[in-house]
């Protein structure tokens, strides 16, 4: 029986990512729909070593939970804990684009 890398990525149905220190479990499919991210670049199949192993990402993993929302929903109810500055900052970071309708501040209600 001969084992490709690839024939283990299409196995792992969920990716781990430690944010910060902060563990993430998120749907393989989730990062497939956004591949052209950063996020979804560093999962593939030409990145990932070990599709076992979270990737770790040195940034904010509370900021991570809404940027994850985010790509679930196409849109985010912020708290006011969460700056929207910092939020879009993040965004950038892992090279989604949002459109500012999709964004709601809390603090500007």
């Amino acid at each position: 029986l001969r084992t490709t890398h690839s024939s283990i990525m299409s196995t792992t149905n969920t990716i781990k990512f430690n944010v910060g220190g902060r563990p993430f479990e998120v749907s393989r499919d989730l990062m497939e729909k956004h591949s052209e991210t950063m996020l979804g670049k560093l999962v593939s199949e030409a990145w990932q070593a070990d599709p076992e192993e979270p990737v770790f990402v040195d940034r904010n993993g509370d900021t991570f939970a809404y940027v994850l929302d985010y790509l679930r929903y196409g849109s985010i109810d912020l708290p006011p804990s969460v700056p929207k500055s910092s939020f879009e900052r993040d965004l950038d970071f892992y090279g989604i684009v949002a459109k500012e309708a999709d964004i709601n501040d809390d603090s500007l209600r």
